[in-house]
C-alpha cells in the first residue's frame, strides 16, 4: 500500500477537477476513474489531470491506467523504487510521457525483459545494465522529426538521439529507476542539439548517453558540448492547477518555469558555467511592464531558435540561470515589441524598451560560450579493452535480433497505403484499423492523378501527428462540403493552451472539440480528405486543398514570391524568419522561388567559425502581396586568424613536438587522396616551418610522404580528436593542427580544398604568438 501525502492528494484532486469540461466531453475518463479506488484512483487523477490536453483526446484512459498499475507494481517490487520520495516516484517513474513521443504501453514488457538481469545489482550497476540492454536493442540513426513511441523504437531498433533517450528513460522507469530526459534545445557553438538521460542513483542525478553504454556513470561524448551549453533542461508535465511547485523540492525558482502545462527545470549549471540573467521590460515612457512575453533565442543554423520563454513579473522583470554567451532577447505586450542582442558573459541584465529597443539590420557577432575544458573521464587500459569488447557484443546482439515485420498486407489496400508512408512509419506498430480507415479514400480516386490521390487523399499521415485512424470518425460527422467552409470550421475550434510542441491527431482534436494551433492545418486537411477533397501541408507549412488541377492555399491569404540567391562558393547557414508571437522560421530554398504570405521578414546569413562563434549579417525584407522579389544573401568573411582555437587534446596514442599536422587517413579513398596530394605539394613549406606531419592509418604511405611519421590505424583516437574539436566523428580524412603544448588549434573533417595551405598559414600565426 502506497501512502500519499495530503499535499499530493490535494494537488491530484485539483488537477482532475480543473478539467471538468474535458470529462464532460469525454465521459470515458470519468467512468474509468469511478471504477478505481485507493492510491490507484489518486494516481489516475494525477496523470489524467496533468498530461497534455491533447493526450486525453488521442489516447484511451486504459493507457493511463496501465501506467498506474505498472507504477504501483515496481514501487513494491524494486527496493530502490520503494525508497524514492513521493515526488521522484510520481514524476520520474510513474509518468508515461517523456517529451513529444507517441504513447504505447511498453513498461510491462520492458520490465519482464530486464528484471532478471538486475538481480543482485546495486542501483548504479542497475542503471548501467539497463543502458547496456538499451544498446543491445537500439542504435542511433538520423531520421525525421516525428518521435516514435518507446515500443516502436524498440521494435524498429534505431532512432535519433531524442528517440534513443525516450526509449532509455522508459526502460529505466519500467524497473522503478527514476529517470528523465535532459535536452539542450539548441547548442550555441554548433548547428545542432542533443538529448541524453539522467538517472537517480539513490542520492544524486547521474548522466549517461542513451543506448551508448559506458563503463561508468557520468560519461559521454557530449560532455565538452554540454560544457558550452546556454541552457539544458528537463520537462515535467504538471497541468494547469496551482501548487505544482511542491514536486520540485530544493529547486531554485531561477531554474524552474511553468508554461502551457509543462514545468521546465534547468540543469544547466550541472554541465556548464551559468549565472543569473535578468530581463527588464519597460514601456515607451520607461514604466515597468508586467505580464510582457519574453523570448530568449540562440542563433542556430541561420535562424533565431527559441530556447526559453518567460512572463515578466509585477516589476517588469524575469530572472533565470543561463550559460555565458550571446542571446537574442525579445519582449512583446499589447502590440508593442522590443529586442536586444546581449552577451551574458559581459552583462547580467538586459533592458528592453517596447517600441524602442531594436536590433538594426547589418553585421553582428554571436558568441558561443568558451570551451569549459570538461572532457569525459579517462578510462584505464583495462576499461578501454572491456569497452571495445562490449561495443562488439552490442553490434552482434543488434544483428542477431529479429526485428518486427511490416504490418499485415492481407487487405490489398494495406500494401498500397503502406507505400505512401516513410520507412520509419512502416517499421512501427500500425493497427489494422488504420488500413480499414483508408478504404474511404477509394470512393474519390476517380479523376485524380496517382500522385495526388496517394499523397493527398489515401495517405493516413498528414503532418507529424501520431498515426491513428481518423477518416471514419470524420466521415460520420455532419461536415460542410466546400474547403472554404471546412477551413472556417477548423478555424472556429478553440485553441488548446497545453504543450503546443506536441502533435495532435485529427481524431483527437475532433473528440476534444479543441485543437493545437500548430495542428489546425492538419485537422483541416483531414476534414477535406474525409469529404473526398485532396489536401496536404505544403512545404511552407500551410494547408492546401486541390481544386481545378492545382493546390490552393487554405484561407486565401495574399502571397508573394521570394528567391534568395547565395554568392558562388559561399558556405554558411541561411535563415528566413517572420514574427508571430515570437520569431518563427519561414520556408527557404536557396536559389528557388518560394511562396510566402505577404509581410515582413528577416534574412540572416551566418558564418560559423571553428571556435563556435558566428559572424552574422541580417537583412529586413518587406514582401507585398503579388510581389516577386530576388535577394542576395550576404555572408561575412572570416579572417584566417579567427579560424584558430585552443582546445586541450585528449590522449591520442601518438606523440609529437612543436606544431604538427595530425592526419587520420583512409588510404585509397578519394578524400584522403586529395589531402595526400596537398601534403606533397606543401611539403617544402611545412618543412620550412618545422611543422611535422603525422599519418595515422597510413603505414603504407611512407614513399609518398618520406618526411611524415607513420602510425597504425586508431579509429577511437580519431573519434576522440574529432569530438574534442567539435567536429562530426567518422568523416575521414581528419586533419588537426596541434601545437607543441598539446592543444588543437584548427581542424577539419572530410576533404576541404586548400586545407593544408590554410594550416601552413595558421602555423605561421601560432609561431608568431
Amino acid at each position: 500500500m502506497m501512502e500519499l501525502s495530503e499535499k499530493f492528494l490535494e494537488f491530484a484532486r485539483a488537477a482532475w477537477t480543473g478539467r471538468g469540461a474535458v470529462w464532460a466531453r469525454l465521459p470515458c475518463w470519468r467512468e474509468k476513474l469511478e471504477s478505481l479506488e485507493g492510491e490507484a484512483r489518486v494516481l489516475f487523477q494525477y496523470l489524467a489531470g496533468t498530461l497534455p490536453l491533447t493526450d486525453l483526446g488521442d489516447y484511451a484512459p486504459e493507457l493511463v491506467l496501465d501506467s498506474v498499475r505498472e507504477g504501483l507494481l515496481v514501487r513494491e517490487e524494486f527496493p530502490w523504487c520503494t525508497a524514492l520520495s513521493e515526488e521522484l516516484f510520481c514524476k520520474d517513474v510513474l509518468y508515461p510521457r517523456v517529451n513529444t513521443e507517441k504513447l504505447d504501453p511498453c513498461r510491462g514488457m520492458f520490465r519482464r525483459e530486464l528484471a532478471l538481469r538486475l538481480e543482485g545489482l546495486s542501483l548504479p550497476e542497475a542503471i548501467l545494465e539497463v543502458n547496456r540492454w538499451c544498446g543491445e536493442n537500439v542504435v542511433y540513426r538520423s531520421t525525421d522529426d516525428t518521435t516514435s513511441s518507446a515500443l516502436d523504437i524498440y521494435r524498429r531498433g534505431w532512432g535519433r538521439c531524442g528517440e534513443e533517450s525516450v526509449f532509455a528513460v522508459n526502460a529505466l522507469r519500467s524497473v522503478g529507476i527514476a529517470a528523465r530526459q535532459v535536452y539542450a534545445p539548441r547548442w550555441s557553438h554548433c548547428d545542432d542539439n542533443h538529448a541524453w538521460v539522467e538517472a537517480w542513483d539513490g542520492a544524486h542525478w547521474r548522466f549517461l548517453g542513451a543506448c551508448e553504454p559506458e563503463p561508468r556513470l557520468d560519461m559521454g561524448w557530449f560532455i565538452p558540448a554540454a560544457g558550452r551549453a546556454m541552457l539544458c533542461h528537463t520537462k515535467v508535465f504538471v497541468g494547469e492547477a496551482p501548487g505544482w511547485e511542491f514536486l520540485f523540492p530544493g529547486v531554485s525558482p531561477l531554474d524552474l518555469n511553468r508554461r502551457e502545462g509543462v514545468a521546465y527545470e534547468s540543469v544547466t549549471a550541472r554541465y556548464a558555467k551559468a549565472r543569473p540573467f535578468e530581463v527588464r521590460v519597460a514601456g515607451p515612457q520607461g514604466e515597468p511592464l508586467c505580464r510582457a512575453e519574453i523570448g530568449i533565442y540562440l542563433l542556430n543554423d541561420g535562424g533565431l531558435r527559441e530556447i526559453a520563454r518567460r512572463i515578466a513579473g509585477e516589476n517588469g522583470e524575469a530572472r533565470l540561470n543561463l550559460g555565458l554567451g550571446s542571446l537574442w532577447v525579445t519582449a512583446e505586450k499589447d502590440g508593442l515589441f522590443g529586442e536586444a542582442l546581449v552577451h551574458t558573459g559581459e552583462t547580467e541584465k538586459a533592458l528592453l524598451t517596447l517600441s524602442g529597443s531594436r536590433v538594426e539590420p547589418g553585421s553582428f557577432d554571436f558568441l558561443a560560450p568558451a570551451d569549459s575544458g570538461r572532457t569525459s573521464p579517462a578510462l584505464t587500459e583495462e576499461e578501454k579493452q572491456s569497452r571495445r569488447r562490449e561495443m562488439e557484443r552490442l553490434k552482434e546482439a543488434r544483428r542477431a535480433r529479429k526485428r518486427a515485420e511490416p504490418p499485415s498486407e492481407r487487405r490489398p489496400l494495406a500494401g498500397w497505403a503502406l507505400g505512401t508512408l516513410t520507412r520509419k512509419d512502416r517499421a512501427g506498430s500500425l493497427p489494422e484499423a488504420l488500413w480499414r480507415d483508408c478504404e474511404g479514400a477509394l470512393a474519390h480516386e476517380s479523376g485524380l492523378s496517382r500522385e495526388v490521390f496517394e499523397s493527398a487523399l489515401l495517405c493516413p499521415r498528414i503532418g507529424l501527428e501520431p498515426l491513428a485512424p481518423w477518416r471514419e470518425l470524420l466521415e460520420g460527422a455532419a461536415l460542410p462540403d466546400s474547403p472554404e467552409e471546412l477551413w472556417g470550421l477548423a478555424q472556429a475550434l478553440p485553441t488548446i493552451q497545453s504543450f503546443p510542441e506536441l502533435p495532435q491527431t485529427p481524431a483527437g482534436a475532433w473528440k476534444l472539440g479543441a485543437v493545437q494551433e500548430a495542428g489546425r492545418g492538419t485537422l483541416f486537411c483531414a476534414l477535406c480528405r474525409a469529404k473526398g477533397i485532396p489536401a496536404r501541408i505544403a512545404p511552407g507549412g500551410w494547408p492546401e486543398f486541390w481544386r481545378e488541377g492545382a493546390f490552393r492555399r487554405a484561407g486565401g491569404e495574399a502571397s508573394a514570391w521570394l528567391t534568395v540567391k547565395t554568392p558562388p562558393g559561399e558556405r554558411g547557414a541561411l535563415g528566413l524568419m517572420a514574427w508571430d508571437q515570437g520569431w518563427r522560421m519561414a520556408p527557404l530554398r536557396p536559389g528557388e522561388a518560394v511562396e510566402l504570405p505577404a509581410g515582413e521578414y528577416r534574412l540572416i546569413a551566418s558564418t560559423r567559425l571553428p571556435g563556435g562563434n558566428q559572424l552574422g549579417e541580417m537583412q529586413e525584407i518587406n514582401l507585398k502581396a503579388g510581389e516577386s522579389r530576388t535577394v542576395e544573401a550576404r555572408f561575412r568573411k572570416a579572417s584566417r586568424e579567427e579560424l584558430l582555437q585552443r582546445l586541450k587534446l585528449p590522449p591520442l596514442g601518438i606523440s609529437w613536438e612543436g606544431p604538427s599536422l595530425l592526419c587520420w587517413v583512409d588510404p585509397g579513398a578519394e578524400p584522403t587522396e586529395h589531402l595526400l596530394n596537398e601534403l606533397q605539394e606543401s611539403a617544402e613549406k611545412l618543412g620550412a616551418l618545422c611543422c611535422g606531419v603525422h599519418l595515422i592509418g597510413g603505414e603504407a604511405l611512407g614513399e609518398r610522404l618520406p618526411g611524415a611519421k607513420l602510425w597504425p590505424e586508431n579509429r577511437e583516437a580519431a573519434e576522440a580528436a574529432a569530438r574534442r574539436m567539435y567536429l562530426e566523428p567518422g568523416r575521414l580524412p581528419l586533419l588537426v593542427l596541434a601545437d607543441g603544448e598539446g592543444y588543437g588549434r584548427f581542424a577539419c573533417a572530410g576533404y576541404n580544398v586548400g586545407s593544408v595551405d590554410l594550416a601552413a598559414h595558421l602555423t605561421q600565426v601560432i609561431l608568431s604568438e
